[in-house]
């Protein structure tokens, strides 16, 4: 018997309607825990995802903390690529924390607020990670002291170094992949113009970029200039992926800035 295309369809549109539909369930990360806190620099409730390393449970040690930004979109990318560089030994197991915003458009929006200095905005953010978020995950987990590094990309990667500047010994290590200097040039202008005699920056810094983000790119190299002279040898890295985009390198930066950060 030759079967048409009809009674195909037919015959398996009635064979999918028999297979069982099995309900969905939302996927959780591993070893991760949402808290709740109200910020008073914020002046509203936030919510922080922390996600510890293999054996946390099992352990008494302490371990180093990585802030990241933007968790709302990168928290998996963030706590999946350390815990398995750290099987392989690229860098330390590390508990991995971010402000979560809940949802995309209010993610939009207060990333917006919180990463740019702009009406005091960064100003109020890095208060409330030094005075309420930092010292709330200290209290709750065990936290090396002085071994804590910020991530940012984009945006977040511009707030990494307005901390690792205004703020030069709360983070250890600072990672800005892809920052957004020009979107505030002039404060891009001060870090180039602050050179003789200004501060140096004790943290651990690495900057990257990817080779196809012209603007950023542009901007960026006064920054970077600035950033040599006021790094101590070996504690500053620039790096530029070639043919990379804004969204497509945070991987291989992310990945990249970690294990020199830690080397």
């Amino acid at each position: 018997m030759r079967f048409s295309r009809r009674m195909l369809a037919a015959t398996l549109f009635v064979f999918l309607a028999q297979v069982p539909q099995v309900a969905a369930e939302e996927i959780k990360l591993v070893n991760t825990s949402k808290h709740m806190m109200v910020s008073s620099a914020l002046q509203e409730q936030v919510n922080i995802a922390v996600s510890v390393p293999f054996g946390y449970a099992q352990s008494k040690s302490s371990f180093p903390l990585l802030i990241t930004l933007d968790g709302d979109v990168s928290f998996g990318m963030a706590s999946e690529i350390p815990r398995l560089m750290s099987l392989e030994g690229s860098m330390p197991p590390v508990i991995v924390a971010s402000v979560m915003y809940g949802d995309f458009r209010t993610w939009i929006t207060k990333r917006q607020r919180d990463y740019h200095s702009k009406d005091g905005g960064a100003g109020k953010y890095l208060k409330a990670l030094k005075t309420e978020i930092l010292p709330y995950l200290k209290e709750n987990y065990r936290v090396k002291e002085s071994d804590i590094t910020l991530y940012g990309h984009s945006s977040g990667g511009w707030f990494a170094l307005f901390t690792a500047i205004k703020e030069p010994g709360l983070f250890q290590r600072v990672l800005a992949s892809s920052p957004s200097v020009e979107e505030e040039l002039g404060w891009a202008d001060a870090i180039q113009n602050g050179g003789k005699g200004a501060a140096p920056i004790t943290p651990k810094v690495y900057v990257s970029v990817g080779g196809l983000e012209t603007k950023t790119d542009a901007a960026l190299q006064s920054v970077v200039t600035a950033l040599q002279k006021r790094s101590k040898e070996g504690r500053f890295r620039f790096e530029r992926f070639v043919d990379m985009p804004h969204m497509a390198v945070m991987g291989l930066a992310y990945a990249s800035g970690m294990k020199w950060l830690f080397s």
